[in-house]
């Protein structure tokens, strides 16, 4: 609500992801910097307030997706088509908000993609590496995931 009341004029998208990948992904970030700063790191307290963290930000932006006057307010954009085709996803957010992509824009979008590498190295974790059990981040995010129809990456293959 504060963004939005702070900036009216902000276009913001709305990335929709599936919490049994993102959650342990941002814990495993968190546990990064956490291990840098003390000798003795918390892998299940960092899933614990994780998890909190994306539930609770959740909770308050369906709130206010409710709320919304406009459909428009956000731009709702699934994480699997940006992976399956960012330069379709650019051009749905840009319509979303009644702008038209350039072809300047589209072709350094293209050129950055396209250097993008799918080759680096996988970074290996799971949820139970922080505490954490997949079914119980599905059931505790399911009316998210079941809301904006958000898919398990797991499922998918992603």
């Amino acid at each position: 609500d504060d963004l939005v009341a702070t900036y009216p004029d902000a276009r913001i998208l709305w990335l929709h992801r599936d919490p049994v990948s993102c959650i342990p992904s941002v814990a495993s970030l968190m546990l990064t910097f956490q291990g840098a700063m003390t000798r003795s790191p918390a892998p299940e307290a960092v899933g614990a307030h994780v998890d909190w963290m994306y539930g609770t930000g959740l909770q308050r932006a369906m709130d206010h997706d409710t709320r919304s006057a406009s459909p428009a307010w956000c731009h709702h954009l699934q994480y699997t088509a940006l992976v399956a085709d960012p330069l379709a996803a650019l051009r749905a957010a840009y319509a979303h908000f009644g702008e038209e992509l350039s072809s300047e824009h589209e072709r350094r979008a293209v050129a950055w993609v396209g250097q993008l590498s799918r080759k680096a190295g996988r970074h290996r974790y799971g949820a139970a590496d922080f505490g954490l059990t997949e079914g119980g981040l599905r059931e505790r995010h399911r009316a998210y995931t079941e809301r904006y129809s958000v898919t398990y990456e797991k499922d998918r293959g992603v």
